[in-house]
């Protein structure tokens, strides 16, 4: 019987290893807004407080930056607005560490068939005309056939050239959600985006967010739910 080694059993996403894959996802996801707002990686390093969050521990974030798939620095007070860094290559960890992925993190993450949500997926052909003037990545998808469309100026989301749900009031947690979920181009499932709210209970907030996320449809085209952990949502098509 062959026995998978450590690093063979996170590059198939073993469910032994979810704390690290889940680790690994926030920081491809962080790295890939970076990457479409045209800023430094670090602009969007991870606090380690998200990861704690997550249920993630020190442990788990320790192993990363040993295997070389993360780096950490310590944030430092800011002038001008920007974010500020101390690198470090200490193992201590504090409350204002924070991480991005590397190079070497970034390949382990694509492997797991997420390399056509980059940003930046080059396309020699003209690309689906989409609803609201919004742009696409990669076409295979980004068509109105396959994913949905998040229009966060106007506030609507569009399933299949139809528009599914219109907000005419702020919805903070749902729009946050929709906006996660566009930036990566619509997969199967993000680890919760929602940010940390003082004496709100993170799994409480996400479920909320996501009852509400199916209420209100226009057509009755998508459906949101939960992963099971309460750190996670899943949408699919209906019909």
């Amino acid at each position: 019987m062959h026995l998978l080694s450590f690093e063979e059993a996170l590059r198939r996403r073993s469910a032994d290893n979810a704390l690290l894959t889940a680790a690994l996802e926030m920081l491809w996801r962080a790295h890939r807004y970076a990457a479409d707002a045209g800023v430094d990686a670090w602009d969007f390093a991870v606090e380690i407080e998200e990861f704690r969050r997550a249920q993630i521990t020190h442990s788990e974030l320790r192993w990363l930056l040993v295997r070389g798939y993360a780096q950490h620095a310590v944030e430092v007070a800011a002038t001008g607005g920007g974010r500020r860094f101390q690198r470090t290559v200490s193992m201590l960890l504090n409350e204002a560490s924070c991480f991005v992925i590397t190079e070497t993190g970034r390949t382990l993450v694509e492997s797991w068939n997420v390399t056509a949500t980059k940003f930046d997926a080059p396309t020699s052909a003209p690309l689906p005309v989409r609803p609201l003037g919004e742009s696409a990545g990669d076409e295979s998808l980004t068509t109105a056939e396959d994913s949905p469309l998040w229009d966060s100026k106007r506030r609507m989301l569009w399933v299949a050239g139809k528009v599914v749900k219109q907000f005419h009031c702020p919805a903070p947690a749902q729009q946050f959600i929709l906006a996660a979920f566009q930036a990566v181009h619509w997969p199967a499932h993000i680890i919760d985006p929602l940010p940390l709210q003082p004496a709100q209970c993170p799994k409480r907030r996400l479920h909320d967010a996501i009852k509400r996320l199916n209420r209100g449809h226009v057509h009755e085209a998508i459906r949101f739910s939960g992963d099971g952990s309460g750190r996670g949502v899943l949408w699919e098509r209906l019909g």
